[in-house]
């Protein structure tokens, strides 16, 4: 009798389904100019070689889609790029943006308060109402404990703190009267001066954060150099030629730049100095 040879059979290898977020400036009213500029850069992609998702992800929360190895383009805040997410992204670019309290691929946090409010300076708020987006956001969160540390001496500051899950809710705080102060990013104050003046003629701003480096975008770790260089021209290309004047101006985009990660360690610094001066929630 012949001898039967065992032949292993391999399970098939599953491939992931690429996906794409840009979640960080997602705004209503600018909706249809990020899925031209999605479009925008899939285009570009598939002139290189690489086929990206159909559509954006809007599906999932952001900290999912951004540890997804699967991910080849997504924006994440410079804070949890820091904190929880170097090793598991490659950081791809930062956009520029066209907007007051930007410089390039810089920005920096609006200290907004009440028009009708007796504050002028931060030392005026002890004692009064923070809101705040979350606790992970580098804009709304850990540049204004970075900017009251030295004055609050590693005691309270505020009287109550709020979260309000997204910086259009803590202009929305301000106005309503819930809160005293908020700070926003450039940009997103940007948006809603233009999108949401009913809120932001009732607000006017204190001063500015020092800047940091903007809002990163990034890529899965496991994509390799070639996919990164394509992604990149990709989105070079799509935002400097893929867009019309107008769409542009919607998304305020002004350029790209690809920046070291080390220029991010600025944001960790300005951590460890609130840490320093005892400051290290803000309260």
């Amino acid at each position: 009798m012949a001898s039967r040879t065992n032949v292993a059979v391999l399970a098939p290898v599953a491939v992931l389904a690429p996906v794409a977020t840009l979640p960080m400036y997602d705004w209503p009213e600018i909706r249809a100019a990020t899925d031209a500029l999605w479009q925008a850069v899939r285009n570009a992609a598939a002139r290189r070689g690489l086929d990206l998702p159909a559509t954006l992800d809007r599906s999932r929360r952001p900290f999912d889609l951004w540890t997804d190895p699967a991910l080849t383009l997504g924006q994440t805040c410079g804070l949890p790029f820091v904190t929880r997410l170097r090793g598991k992204v490659r950081l791809l670019a930062t956009p520029c943006y066209a907007a007051a309290g930007c410089d390039g691929p810089l920005y920096s946090s609006m200290i907004v308060v009440a028009r009708n409010s007796r504050y002028r300076r931060l030392e005026d708020l002890r004692g009064a109402r923070a809101a705040y987006n979350a606790v992970h956001s580098q804009s709304g969160y850990a540049a204004l404990r970075a900017a009251l540390a030295p004055l609050a001496d590693g005691r309270p500051f505020f009287g109550k703190t709020i979260e309000t899950g997204t910086h259009r809710n803590s202009l929305r705080a301000l106005a309503s009267g819930d809160a005293d102060i908020c700070t926003v990013d450039a940009v997103c104050w940007a948006l809603a001066t233009r999108h949401d003046g009913a809120i932001t003629s009732h607000l006017r701003l204190i001063g500015q954060t020092p800047m940091t480096p903007g809002l990163p975008l990034v890529c899965a770790a496991s994509r390799t150099d070639g996919e990164v260089a394509a992604i990149r021209a990709a989105l070079a290309e799509a935002i400097t030629e893929g867009l019309d004047p107008a769409t542009r101006s919607a998304l305020m985009l002004d350029g790209l730049e690809v920046l070291p990660e080390y220029d991010y360690d600025a944001i960790g610094a300005m951590g460890e100095a609130a840490d320093a001066f005892g400051y290290k929630i803000l309260h």
